[in-house]
């Protein structure tokens, strides 16, 4: 998977290659300086909600079926803050549900990450967004029979330190 994601991140052509990667890490950094946020904490908040987005993506997938599950990511995932992201695949209790869990592992008031949600659930689709190739990342994110997971934040991590190259 991570193989998978460094030639992702390596080919301009592909969603989510370094064209891309320069616009998602200024939304990165737009998240944490607009939470109020230092790596640390931005990193905890992005795992929480990407914990979250994989439950909704899941659900969306068993209801709708995997095509339209990616279709849906094609066109909520970006760069840009979308509001329709976050409703697409979280219900109100589950959003209260992960407002809860970031404060209580964070210390960080619901109230002030609520209004980043917006930014961080497209960020997150925009890394599994189709490309012409197809997409195994995806399918890959959603596989929950515990034989490689990868989360957001391990994204993250990797594509920060391709950045740093």
């Amino acid at each position: 998977m991570l193989d998978m994601l460094s030639s992702l991140l390596r080919n301009p052509a592909l969603a989510g290659g370094s064209g891309d990667l320069g616009a998602m890490l200024q939304t990165f950094q737009a998240i944490s300086s607009q939470g109020g946020l230092d790596l640390a904490n931005t990193q905890a908040v992005m795992g929480i909600v990407a914990k979250y987005l994989k439950e909704g993506l899941q659900a969306n997938q068993a209801a709708n079926g995997f095509e339209q599950t990616q279709a849906l990511v094609d066109q909520l995932g970006g760069t840009e803050p979308n509001a329709a992201a976050i409703e697409a695949f979280l219900n109100q209790p589950q959003v209260e549900q992960m407002l809860g869990e970031i404060e209580a592992r964070t210390g960080l008031p619901a109230g002030s990450i609520e209004p980043i949600l917006p930014m961080a659930v497209p960020l997150m689709l925009n890394f599994l967004k189709s490309n012409e190739q197809g997409n195994s990342l995806l399918s890959g994110y959603l596989d929950s029979d515990g034989d490689g997971d990868i989360d957001m934040s391990d994204l993250m991590g990797l594509a920060m330190k391709y950045l740093n190259r």
